[in-house]
């Protein structure tokens, strides 16, 4: 009842002209900018050559032998590696979805005069280390909605656990989903159109193959709902002046 209460008295406050206009003008400039070509471009689907820039820029990646990123030597920590990563969803699809793994190739195998012929699903390389994963996440997060968090009540790890539990979720969705792509495909509708970064239809992570320093490797993409992106841009704001 207290709640009730509370966000009754919130709701019925008035806020001083000044700030209700702020927030006005602040929503009507983001949206302005999300409609020039060029920041649309980058922001509802996120160019290779954008991510190729990003992550070399990024003072807390080195290149390792593989030709992927890692953290620096002095950031290497058993922390890092409790983030949930591309690898463990894919993990999760080859145990509860392997339809969203692909067609194996099939994989003959001796053993003395027999021949077994075994399905095999290679798993693609990895941008990175979780370290590499949940910081470009963080990234992503933060160019979009200008803070590294978006869930208030859930620390980064849990939020990208989440995050990618819905996107699993849409990859069960037979009519409305995603289930008529497989592991690492651009994210698209069934119609063929693509997904906007900032009209999804679910807040998520989907790991997307995509060109980074000359090789073909998985990238979590972060996809936002056009709800949590025009109201959650400025919450101390935005979400006042309604």
């Amino acid at each position: 009842m207290n709640n009730l209460n509370q966000s009754k008295t919130l709701s019925s406050r008035k806020l001083p002209l000044w700030r209700r206009v702020t927030g006005y003008f602040s929503i009507f400039i983001l949206l302005f900018q999300w409609t020039s070509p060029a920041v649309a471009s980058v922001i509802e689907f996120l160019p290779d050559d954008v991510i190729n820039q990003e992550l070399a820029s990024d003072e807390h990646f080195q290149v390792n032998a593989k030709g992927t990123y890692s953290e620096l030597d002095f950031l290497k920590s058993s922390e890092s590696t409790r983030y949930y990563s591309a690898e463990d969803f894919y993990q999760r699809l080859y145990e509860q979805n392997i339809a969203m793994l692909g067609e194996p190739t099939m994989v003959p195998i001796m053993t003395g005069d027999i021949t077994l012929v075994l399905p095999i699903h290679e798993q693609p390389k990895l941008v990175g280390s979780t370290f590499v994963q949940s910081r470009y996440i963080r990234t992503q997060i933060w160019q979009m909605l200008g803070r590294s968090l978006i869930f208030a009540d859930k620390t980064e790890a849990q939020q990208i656990q989440d995050l990618y539990n819905k996107a699993f979720t849409q990859t069960t969705l037979k009519t409305t989903g995603f289930s008529h792509l497989t592991y690492g495909d651009a994210l698209k509708y069934p119609s063929g159109d693509a997904v906007s970064r900032i009209n999804a239809p679910a807040d998520m992570i989907w790991p997307e193959k995509r060109v980074i320093r000359g090789q073909t490797v998985i990238v979590p993409i972060l996809y936002l709902t056009i709800l949590r992106t025009v109201l959650s841009s400025d919450n101390t704001i935005f979400s006042e002046c309604f």
